[in-house]
């Protein structure tokens, strides 16, 4: 029986490498590249284009291949073994569910590439619901589509940007550094 704890993980930055910007950084500056990535994230995230509609843009830009540029953002992401196995181990005790801003297809084929089925009960994308993190409405649906009331409700995310309102919500924070400190955190949350 699992404890009424549910924990949600980011999924870029958090549970898997980021996917976007190491390309756009191959083909512009760092600040273009940075410029790319903010301006498809908030559009891609809102669900106004999917993963391939922005292969497709690209490629009017870079002259490569859309399913070349589409299959590097997704094999080029990176899942450790650690972050891997937390999550299942977590999934035996509590409530585990990946909560990612992130547009249609890109998520869904980084739980494929790296085998992360079996590592959440629940999947939020933001581009299902066109509502982001951090946002209450989207949180409140994640912990709604649930029959349980929850003792304790936690976010693991990067951006310090979708942990700062989260006190206000009734949901602990962990802003994620690196995996160890992060790991650290959670254990004391889950003794408190």
């Amino acid at each position: 029986m699992k404890q009424n704890i549910l924990i949600m993980f980011d999924c870029f930055g958090v549970v898997s490498s980021c996917a976007l910007l190491p390309y756009f950084s191959l083909h512009f500056d760092i600040e273009k590249a940075k410029e790319y990535n903010a301006h498809y994230s908030e559009i891609g995230d809102m669900g106004e284009i999917s993963l391939m509609g922005m292969a497709k843009e690209m490629s009017e830009i870079t002259k490569e291949d859309p399913q070349f540029i589409y299959d590097y953002w997704v094999n080029n992401t990176v899942v450790t073994i650690e972050m891997k196995n937390l999550l299942k181990e977590l999934r035996k005790k509590y409530y585990v569910v990946l909560a990612s801003n992130a547009m249609e297809g890109l998520v869904e084929d980084v739980i494929k590439k790296h085998g992360l089925e079996e590592c959440f009960d629940k999947v939020f994308i933001s581009y299902k619901y066109k509502d982001i993190k951090p946002n209450k409405s989207y949180f409140d649906r994640i912990i709604n589509s649930f029959d349980t009331k929850f003792e304790k409700v936690i976010l693991i995310d990067d951006y310090d940007k979708n942990i700062t309102p989260l006190s206000g919500y009734g949901i602990i924070g962990i802003q994620y550094k690196n995996f160890k400190e992060a790991v650290e955190k959670l254990e004391e949350v889950l003794r408190e």
